[in-house]
């Protein structure tokens, strides 16, 4: 349960996640320009590798990212897709982002 002592910490984890979110639909984002202009270089390959890397990452959590551990030390009860949307959506929120991640593949290549 959030404190006013650890208020600071929550905000500081939900920024640092927000960046790393934000890194990570641009990569996803420089995808699909990519593959819509047929454009095939190394900020496209370095873009398909944090992405993939993720996955691999969200893969041996078992679906879970690692600094949601970190949110729940600081007492933060919100989870990261808890902040954007309502509860019913957020078990859908990584299965969406494997179909888009994978159609922007299937795009960039096919």
């Amino acid at each position: 349960m959030p404190t006013e002592k650890n208020l600071p910490g929550i905000y500081l984890i939900r920024t640092i996640h927000i960046l790393i979110g934000l890194f990570f639909i641009s990569c996803l984002g420089y995808l699909y320009v990519a593959a819509w202009t047929g454009e095939k270089n190394l900020w496209v390959y370095l873009a398909l590798g944090a992405i993939l890397l993720e996955g691999v990452v969200l893969l041996f959590n078992k679906g879970e990212c690692p600094l949601a551990p970190i949110h729940h030390r600081m007492g933060d009860d919100r989870g990261f897709f808890d902040l954007f949307m309502p509860a019913s959506l957020v078990p859908y929120a990584i299965p969406f982002f494997v179909a888009v991640t994978t159609l922007a593949i299937i795009l960039l290549f096919f």
